[in-house]
């Protein structure tokens, strides 16, 4: 349950909503100033399943993240407190559980400790997921993340692998996906 670098490794199967289960972790160079926790749920407009290849729309239910905001160039007033995260537009994916990729944007809303939501942000994913390996790239640009690394770490990785498991073995495949997510903005 260790961090993933998020520059150069991606997210998973129909986990939309930022759900990276098969990467391994590595050691990132920086700790992370700003992290942010969610619960996510990502949908799929149908199954993918282990035998046949789909090409399905994929969407994310709207959520809200607390954030830790610990950078220390802010005052009290201008630190992160949350952030509303939401899917803009449909995004999409091809292949099977074994092999997919996916390709969505983010978009969060930056609440701030003195009440304001002004700032926000994008996340571009371009990911591929095979036999539960992420590659591709994520890019976060504007607001407070531009340019930034994310690292991402699935808190209930096993849960979600259990429910994939069972959904992909399944004639209507995995649909939805359910995660608890904690996102880091390196330095």
């Amino acid at each position: 349950m260790g961090h993933s670098r998020i520059s150069r490794l991606s997210v998973p199967l129909i986990a939309v909503s930022l759900t990276l289960l098969g990467a391994p972790a590595l050691a990132a160079p920086a700790e992370p100033d700003l992290v942010c926790t969610t619960a996510a749920v990502a949908r799929a407009s149908a199954g993918l399943t282990m035998d046949e290849s789909a090409t399905v729309e994929l969407t994310m239910d709207a959520t809200t993240a607390a954030c830790t905001d610990t950078r220390p160039d802010l005052t009290d007033d201008q630190r992160i407190v949350g952030a509303e995260i939401t899917m803009p537009e449909a995004g999409s994916a091809d292949g099977t559980c074994g092999e997919v990729s996916a390709n969505f944007d983010l978009a969060f809303t930056w609440l701030l400790a003195d009440g304001s939501s002004e700032q926000k942000s994008t996340l571009s994913a371009e990911i591929k997921l095979k036999d539960a390996q992420p590659s591709g790239k994520i890019t976060l640009s504007d607001g407070p993340v531009d340019g930034r690394a994310l690292a991402i770490q699935l808190t209930n990785r096993t849960e979600v692998m259990r429910h994939l498991k069972a959904a992909c073995a399944t004639d209507a495949g995995a649909t939805v996906l359910a995660a608890q997510v904690s996102l880091g903005f390196l330095k």
